[in-house]
């Protein structure tokens, strides 16, 4: 979920950011929709480090490749500097067309895999929740 918000911020001194579908062995449960994603909007680090080794990526090096948009030394600077950005957006028509602008680039693509990959996939998915289901259980 976090990868499809315009503006990412963390806190540098504790967290991190996996894909727990590729922890648990999942990688094929991303529906072609999300491989685009990772695609057109994100550094090929995401596809070709995070998705097959599942690796858990500190806010640091996420910065570094871009993935979120700043890393900051504790909860409250996080907060102060995404109340300061919203504020900024929300009062200037020029920074919320330039958000809409980006999003609309890189959502065209990801809407095309949604309508035109993602249905071919969606039975596959369902397979691969009931297999997980099944080890979970047994």
């Amino acid at each position: 979920m976090a990868l499809l918000c315009d503006i990412r911020y963390m806190r540098s001194d504790r967290g991190y950011l996996c894909l727990s579908e590729a922890e648990m062995s999942l990688t094929d449960v991303f529906a072609p929709s999300a491989r685009k994603l990772f695609d057109v909007r994100y550094d090929p680090f995401i596809k070709n480090v995070m998705v097959p080794t599942a690796r858990k990526v500190t806010a640091p090096e996420l910065e570094k490749k871009l993935i979120i948009d700043h890393a900051f030394e504790n909860r409250e600077a996080v907060m102060a500097a995404a109340l300061a950005r919203g504020r900024e957006v929300s009062a200037s028509d020029g920074l919320y067309q330039d958000l809409l602008d980006k999003r609309k680039q890189w959502s065209v693509p990801l809407i095309a895999a949604i309508d035109e990959e993602d249905p071919q996939a969606f039975d596959h998915v369902i397979e691969l929740f009931w297999r997980l289901m099944r080890r979970m259980s047994g």
